[in-house]
């Protein structure tokens, strides 16, 4: 177990809050105060002060023997793999295994929430802010306080670590090394081009408008704005007050309204308050000159159903790079090497079609048909093809929208969403029924997982009956993997179906449950469970994967220069291979990934 206490400074904004875990610990001004360890054989913590007796005991330990265990592994990890060079047989981060066993039980991760949680001695509360040379006084204070933080992070590991299924052990070290061994660049000059492009182009709407930032940025002044230009401000209820707040989120339907009604004003308003691509490019630009990319990839990350997430551990969120932009294009393999990317087709939707054993979406997956057209064609009662791209868009939007048992009201918002385009709700209703209607299994998929709610609610059976290789426990759905699906305190309220889930507070919040919500889970749940089984099978091969987002998994080919051999296509094959290989526990599941190779992101997308 170890811990890092680290000089910050938040006048100079030298601080976690202020600068990236890659930004900080990369920086000229990084200095180490203090380092306390413990091993799990050894009777007491140890408390290291200044970077002399730091360097001695690493050059005193076998780490190609020792498994690291911190509470946010990746940032006591990129102390020890920068800055002293250590590669250990493997890490363990105590975040993601709370994550990954306890789930919505809790109200967070933070090793103070953990301690209260679990029963441990309350983490205490000092700060060293400013002081890059402590007393001995305040380095004997720190210590103990640095002491306290490792037994808490051993307390975890010890309470948790037998309940995280074994195969897992493997995944946590893979999302760590992806971060402390990175192997990807960010090419410079594509940031230092895309940053000011994206600027103008929001500055531009903004200009367009002809309403000042502030009025368009501000909920409560841009109301105000709409109500005097005779607008109507659109509404909707507040989850947490229960009161009519404006309704400006880019998803909302209201919102979306204005679209037609006001196209510049929209987009203005859009432009204000969307500035991610500008922001995580500012960010990468300060990573690109520090030197490689570090993956940032989260265990557990997506908490009900264990996908991994992303981070902003360098400098943005990877599953918030949009396909295309420069922020893609701008993620490199290094010299010599190409980076090849698999992206699964259709995921959730396969194992949707598997799962209810509907024929007609089975039969089109078996035999490569495109479902989106071939939907689209029954929606407008003529063939569709893909020469057709709105109508199949259209048909994309049904096929993967609404297979967990989606509304009207929401389709509606969908398709404005995701296509710009207003239809009826007379129209979406109809379009709901056809899919309903057309695969018919789904719906009573639905049907069947609700009524398990009173059984899993009690643990009154031992797996699903139409996929056995998901057991059942209280309150839970229990993965191939041994990961748990979770719904703490699940019990009905008014005839409707509840658990507990914590968000922002510390009390927890009902939410609703009802089958179409579980079939999501599982689907997502199994989503995840492929890639990650993906991961290790390519990384068996000797095929580095050095990055994860949301069905796509980057991996490290050869060099791009050479003449493309077979080599070269071997790898991608391989890849390919490692993606669409069906899972034991469904065997006659048909998978499909798209690989592709390239300098960059964007390069190697099919």
């Amino acid at each position: 177990m170890v811990d890092w206490e680290t000089y910050f400074s938040r006048k100079e904004k030298y601080d976690l809050k202020s600068l990236s875990i890659t930004e900080y610990v990369r920086d000229s001004r990084f200095w180490p105060l203090g380092l306390a360890y413990r091993f799990l054989d050894d009777e007491r913590t140890h408390w290291l002060a200044g970077n002399h007796q730091i360097e001695a005991w690493i050059r005193s330990v076998d780490w190609k023997n020792t498994v690291i265990v911190a509470h946010n592994c990746k940032f006591d990890g990129a102390i020890l793999a920068w800055r002293y060079n250590v590669k250990p047989f493997a890490w363990m981060d105590t975040i993601g295994l709370a994550k990954a066993v306890l789930g919505n039980n809790v109200s967070g991760y933070s090793l103070k929430r953990l301690a209260e949680y679990l029963g441990f001695k309350a983490k205490g509360e000092l700060s060293c802010e400013g002081i890059l040379h402590p007393t001995d006084a305040q380095l004997s204070e720190l210590g103990e306080y640095c002491k306290n933080d490792v037994e808490i992070c051993k307390g975890i590991y010890e309470k948790l670590i037998s309940q995280l299924p074994q195969g897992q052990l493997w995944h946590v070290d893979w999302t760590i090394r992806a971060f402390v061994e990175p192997k990807l660049v960010l090419e410079q000059a594509t940031l230092e081009r895309g940053v000011p492009d994206e600027k103008a182009r929001r500055e531009e709407a903004i200009k367009k408008s002809g309403v000042e930032k502030a009025t368009l940025s501000s909920n409560k002044k841009f109301a105000e704005y709409l109500t005097t230009k005779g607008y109507k401000v659109p509404t909707k209820q507040s989850t947490r007050t229960g009161q009519l707040i404006p309704a400006f989120a880019k998803s909302d339907e209201g919102l979306g309204e204005l679209a037609n009604t006001a196209p510049d004003l929209y987009a203005a308003r859009i432009a204000s308050k969307s500035n991610l691509l500008e922001t995580r490019g500012e960010s990468l630009l300060a990573v690109a000159s520090t030197g490689p990319f570090p993956f940032d990839v989260g265990f557990s990350g997506a908490i009900q159903t264990h996908r991994y997430s992303g981070g902003s551990g360098a400098g943005g969120n990877p599953q918030n790079f949009t396909r295309n932009s420069f922020l893609r294009e701008a993620v490199c393999a290094p010299k010599n090497y190409s980076l090849i990317v698999g992206d699964f087709a259709a995921i959730e939707l396969r194992i949707l079609a598997w799962l209810a054993k509907e024929p007609k979406l089975m039969s089109k997956i078996i035999n490569d048909e495109d479902l989106y057209c071939d939907f689209s064609s029954l929606k407008y009662g003529r063939i569709i093809t893909k020469a057709d791209k709105i109508e199949r868009q259209f048909g994309k939007c049904c096929i993967l929208g609404l297979g967990y048992n989606m509304g009207a009201k929401k389709f509606k918002l969908t398709v404005k969403t995701q296509m710009g385009i207003d239809i009826s709700e007379d129209e979406a209703w109809d379009t709901v029924n056809l899919y309903r209607s057309t695969y018919f299994n789904v719906p009573k998929l639905w049907e069947q997982t609700h009524a398990l709610l009173p059984l899993i609610s009690s643990g009154n059976i031992g797996c699903i009956w139409y996929a056995p290789f998901l057991k059942v426990e209280k309150c839970a759905i229990v993965l191939p993997s041994g990961l748990r699906i979770r719904y703490p305190n699940l019990r009905q309220i008014g005839g409707e179906w509840v658990y507990d889930v914590y968000k922002k507070v510390y009390e927890p919040e009902t939410t609703k449950l009802y089958g179409g919500k579980i079939v999501e889970n599982i689907c997502q749940a199994l989503a995840g469970e492929l890639c990650k089984e993906a991961i290790e099978r390519a990384e068996s091969y000797s095929l580095p994967c050095v990055g994860q987002s949301h069905d796509e998994i980057l991996a490290l080919g050869i060099d791009m220069d050479e003449e493309i051999t077979q080599s070269h296509a071997d790898q991608v094959a391989l890849l390919k291979h490692c993606m669409e290989k069906s899972p034991k526990w469904l065997p006659t599941l048909k998978l499909k990934a798209e690989v592709g190779y390239g300098r960059n992101w964007n390069d190697a997308k099919i």
